[in-house]
């Protein structure tokens, strides 16, 4: 929360397997997506390498590199951006 008592909500957006199953969303999607919405600025948007890439020449976005992080349960470090405005 806000000093001024808002709240401010972070997103983690990522590109990979989803799976609906029972009621429920998961796969890699969904669980790296957590992990780097934990790593994102209150009130940000957090994005990963193949986001970023996908995105990167669209007129209107900007984006702020976050630089490399180990996510939890995830092999390999991921580089990871913060959308702008």
């Amino acid at each position: 929360m806000a000093d001024d008592g808002r709240f401010q909500v972070r997103v983690g957006i990522h590109l990979g397997e989803v799976i609906h199953a029972d009621g429920d969303v998961h796969g890699d999607g969904v669980n790296i997506a957590s992990r780097i919405e934990a790593e994102t600025p209150p009130g940000g948007i957090g994005v990963s390498a193949v986001v970023y890439d996908n995105i990167k020449n669209k007129e209107g976005l900007s984006a702020t590199l976050l630089g490399e992080r180990q996510l939890k349960d995830v092999a390999e470090p991921m580089t990871l951006y913060t959308i702008d405005g």
